[in-house]
Formats: structure tokens, C-alpha cells, sequence
């Protein structure tokens, strides 16, 4: 389990107070992907929250980690994707109060779009520097989400106009009128954007790796060292975002498990700001990563975040097109 040494998101507004759309877009982008390989494998949080999103650390760019699932339940598989549904416990309310949706307050079978809700409420707190309601009590938050069709009212009037379109169909009380699944969101925040690109990577620990043929089109050779070669490539579910680069380590190789073990190292580490490793996956059947291409990355600040390097093998590492070490 990684160690998040920059508090949670409920410090970083006592902190920091209200911030912007241009700062909580970015946080937004990172959840959305943590939702989706959740409810990908059939989980639900229900218990999305502020103090349930970790920092990685105080560093820039913020690198956020989805913790807590403690009230996690696994979607029923009998069902088709499209009406996937998961069954309340009897009696019981199961979540937070401030950020649970109106489906949880009525112990209703829950769906993605629970979870898309809390999320809704979660970004308004962060634009709002706390809870968008005051210091008002449980029931008083419950009897408003089971009487309101929406918040619209309720929203800024000096909010982005990108925010307050993402946050009425997240926030609408109707799931019927609320976006269906956490790829929609990404998909309307990022054809919202002017600036093209991929959030950094928020993930949810899982031994499966990712086909990276489904998801990526490879491209022409960059690269090709004793260790491995990389290919250019492009995202096929974001053709807006920036180009990327594919490492396959050469396999057998004098060194190719060591190359592996300390890829694996750099996603973990979360470096992808410095040495860009992304996302472990499989390539035409061989151990393969998708990492970005930087123009430089600090050895120094790479050693305090990974803690050790092999001379022979790490430093080569670094050497994707465009990258210097220095």
C-alpha cells in the first residue's frame, strides 16, 4: 500500500479554502478514473467523500489516491452493465450524510450513478471551501436531497460555466437525468477543455493488467536499447490527448527482470511528473508500460521518491526520446 503523506482533501480546503475550476478539474479527472476502474470490476465506494481522497504528497502536479472502501459492495453480475444494481442492506442507511445521494437516503439498489452523485458534491465542497450547506444537521441535508429536483439554485452565480454544467447533471436528485457512467463525465470535462492531455494516474490496486491494444494505437519504433525498446503511441478513447510513449523490456534479457521490478517501482512511486511511468499492461502478449515524454526529470528528487536506483539498469530508463537526466 503507498503512503500518502499529504493529508486528504478535507485538510488540503481547511488549508487552501475555496479553489477553482481550473485546479479542481484536474482532481476531478483523476477520481473519475479511480471510479471507473471500480465500477469496471463491479465495485461501488458509497462512500465518496473529501477525507476519503489522499494526496500523494504536498508536491506539484497533486497526485490523488482513492482510499476507503470500506463500504464497498460488488454490483450484481447476473445483471447487464446498463442496469447493474446493487442491493441496500435492509434497514439501514449506508454511507455519509453530506455527500450520500438521494437513492441512499431512501435504501434504494444502488448504481454507478451513486457513486457519480457523491462525486457531484464532493467538487462542490472543494469549489466552496467546505460544505456547500453550513453546519446544518444530518436530517436537514437528507430532507433537502428527498424534496429538490437539482441545485442549480443553489450553485455559484460566478461559477465556471464549465463547473456548473458538469455539476447539474451530476447533482440532479432524478439519477434518470444524471450522467450514467464515470467515463461520461470524463468524456464531457474533457470535451469541455481546451488544453488536450491526460490527468495523472489515480488507481485502485488490482493484480489484472490492461491489454494496452484496446486502448492505445502504437506507432513507429522511438527507441531500441539491450533492455527494451519504445514505440510511439496514441490514445484510442482520447485522440485529443497528448502522445505517449510504450516501453516493452526486452524479455529474455541479462537484466530484463530488473527492469521490470523497477518500472513497476516508478508507477507505484508515482514520479510520473518525472520520469513519466504510467501504467503497467500487456502488449502483444509481453510486460509492457505506457510512460510520457518529458523534456527533463531531477535525479535527486527521483531518489527520495523511488529510494534506490540500479546504475546499470534504472538510469537507462530515463533515456526515452526527449528525456535527459540531470
Amino acid at each position: 500500500m503507498s503512503y500518502c503523506s499529504g493529508g486528504d482533501l478535507e485538510n488540503y480546503t481547511a488549508k487552501r479554502g475555496a479553489q477553482p475550476w481550473s485546479v479542481v478539474k484536474p482532481f476531478a479527472l483523476q477520481v473519475l478514473s479511480a471510479l471507473k476502474a471500480a465500477h469496471d470490476k463491479g465495485l461501488l465506494h458509497r462512500d465518496l467523500k473529501p477525507s476519503n481522497i489522499m494526496l500523494a504528497d504536498e508536491n506539484e502536479p497533486i497526485s490523488l489516491q482513492l482510499i476507503d472502501f470500506g463500504l464497498v459492495k460488488v454490483l450484481d453480475s447476473q445483471n447487464p452493465s446498463e442496469t447493474a444494481t446493487m442491493a441496500t442492506t435492509d434497514g439501514a442507511f449506508m454511507g455519509n450524510p453530506l455527500t450520500a445521494s438521494p437513492e441512499q437516503f431512501r435504501e434504494e439498489d444502488l448504481d454507478e450513478r451513486s457513486d457519480l452523485f457523491s462525486l457531484g458534491i464532493t467538487l462542490w465542497y472543494l469549489l466552496h471551501g467546505g460544505s456547500p450547506f453550513g453546519n446544518v444537521a444530518a436530517a436537514k441535508i437528507a430532507h433537502q436531497r428527498l424534496s429538490v429536483a437539482n441545485y442549480d439554485d443553489l450553485l455559484p452565480k460566478k461559477l465556471d460555466p464549465e463547473a456548473r454544467k458538469i455539476l447539474s447533471k451530476l447533482l440532479t436528485t432524478d439519477r434518470e437525468k444524471r450522467f450514467r457512467y464515470a467515463q461520461d463525465v470524463i468524456d464531457a470535462i474533457k470535451g469541455g477543455s481546451k488544453k488536450s492531455g491526460t490527468p495523472p494516474p489515480i488507481s485502485i490496486k488490482s493484480e489484472e493488467q490492461v491489454p494496452f491494444e484496446k486502448a492505445w494505437k502504437i506507432g513507429s519504433q522511438i527507441r531500441q536499447f539491450s533492455y527494451g525498446h519504445y514505440y510511439a503511441c496514441q490514445s484510442l478513447m482520447d485522440p485529443s490527448a497528448a502522445p505517449a510513449a510504450l516501453f516493452i523490456p526486452d524479455q529474455p534479457s541479462p537484466f530484463s527482470s530488473s527492469v521490470i521490478e523497477h518500472c513497476r517501482d516508478l508507477v507505484k512511486a508515482s514520479t510520473n511528473h518525472l520520469c513519466a511511468f504510467q501504467q503497467e499492461g500487456i502488449f502483444d502478449g509481453a510486460t509492457a508500460f505506457i510512460c510520457q515524454q518529458l523534456s527533463t526529470c531531477s535525479l535527486q528528487t527521483l531518489l527520495q521518491k523511488v529510494g534506490r536506483l540500479n546504475i546499470h539498469s534504472d538510469l537507462s530508463l530515463f533515456k526515452t526520446s526527449g528525456v535527459s537526466c540531470r
